[in-house]
């Protein structure tokens, strides 16, 4: 399974416990069977998120085993530390949920922002935040409006065809040569 899609799991079991649809022990002894040899010991991401987890849900009884996945490198510390684990966790169920965006109620409400859910297009100069300043777009205003298709005045020459100054060499070998300069017949 992917490491951010087994991530995402992760989080989803915190948001259970705290909106009350999954007992905190039963979330604690997943955690435990996954730091106890059910995840590859290899580091990567889905160690560094099961340690946030961990952190989240405040269990004394994992400090032992989350330590000693520090110790073997399987997390970073840089991510979660092993002392945000021991001395931060104190976070309430509500503050959790608030940390992990909680359960959506309104799907629509909580995609309205996503580009694709605006039908209508912004002038030049608007922004989506307060200050003017737009972080999720920073080339906003930079469009000079829809494409215009380049259209051919004249036919195009195929590389193998006749070059059209009257050399009587192919193309490729005269003026649609890449190194060539095109040649005026006149000057002959």
């Amino acid at each position: 399974m992917d490491e951010y899609a087994r991530s995402a799991a992760l989080r989803a079991i915190v948001i259970r416990v705290v909106t009350g649809n999954l007992p905190r022990a039963d979330a604690i002894a997943y955690y435990a069977s996954l730091l106890r040899g059910g995840l590859p010991r290899e580091p990567g991401w889905i160690w560094d998120s099961l340690a946030g987890y961990i952190v989240d849900l405040n269990p004394a009884e994992l400090l032992g085993p989350l330590r000693q996945a520090y110790e073997e490198g399987l997390c970073d510390s840089a991510w979660v530390s092993i002392e945000e684990a021991e001395h931060e966790a104190d976070l309430t169920p509500a503050e959790t949920l608030r940390c992990h965006g909680g359960l959506i109620e309104d799907t629509a409400a909580a995609m309205s922002w996503w580009a694709c859910f605006k039908p209508e297009e912004r002038s030049l100069g608007e922004s989506d935040d307060e200050d003017g300043w737009d972080e999720l777009d920073e080339d906003a205003g930079d469009d000079e409006g829809p494409a215009v298709p380049y259209v051919r005045a004249e036919p195009k020459i195929g590389r193998n065809e006749p070059c059209p100054c009257g050399s009587g060499k192919k193309h490729k070998k005269c003026c649609g040569g890449q190194t060539a300069t095109p040649r005026d017949p006149a000057a002959e």
